[in-house]
């Protein structure tokens, strides 16, 4: 390398440099101090204003829990295949003025498959649905309302009717409306029914 290029080289560096140091006086600095501003008209400096505390929320959301419990008793009276199965649906349904208005509701349901009995008792069947809950106060209404559905069906999968062809049979009511259990509570309902 030639004597002309190593000090055009080092002249470049030093231009950089020259560049460089007034930006670097330009980044912002964090230390301990008032915020505020100089008056370039009086020369004094002017605190800035102070930024109102943000308030926390605090506003829990607070949760009503407890367990419905629905107990089947079901009368067989029609006549299905071989293989059919009965299944139990128990719902409950809550909302408050607000949670509506808001298109928000609370719905929970579960199912379960029916003991058939034998014997003497082969025209009858049991099951019990037990619903766990927890919801949100501000969403669950003063009362809950309550409903259970009955369905039969088939060893195919398929809902069956009375002469056993491939179709619907189910059947399903409200049990009415009870008003919000209290904290913890276990809600137990009876049911009997015929399918």
């Amino acid at each position: 390398m030639t004597r002309n290029k190593v000090v055009r080289i080092a002249l470049a560096f030093v231009c950089l440099a020259a560049f460089a140091l007034p930006l670097a006086g330009q980044q912002v600095k964090s230390s301990p101090g008032i915020p505020g501003y100089l008056d370039p008209q009086t020369g004094s400096f002017k605190p800035a204003a102070a930024l109102p505390a943000v308030e926390a929320n605090t506003a829990a959301v607070v949760y009503t829990h407890g367990t419905l419990v629905f107990n089947f008793t079901i009368t067989v009276a029609s006549t299905f295949p071989s293989g059919t199965n009965i299944y139990c649906t128990a719902s409950a349904l809550t909302y408050s003025a607000a949670a509506l208005a808001a298109g928000g509701e609370i719905m929970e349901s579960a199912t379960v498959a029916a003991t058939r009995g034998a014997g003497s008792a082969a025209g009858t069947a049991t099951c019990r649905v037990t619903i766990p809950y927890s919801w949100n106060e501000a969403q669950a209404g003063s009362t809950v309302n309550l409903s259970f559905g009955i369905d039969a069906v088939g060893p195919a999968g398929t809902l069956i009717t009375n002469s056993g062809a491939a179709s619907t049979r189910s059947t399903s009511h409200p049990i009415g409306s009870i008003p919000l259990p209290a904290v913890g509570a276990t809600t137990t309902e009876t049911i009997t029914a015929t399918i």
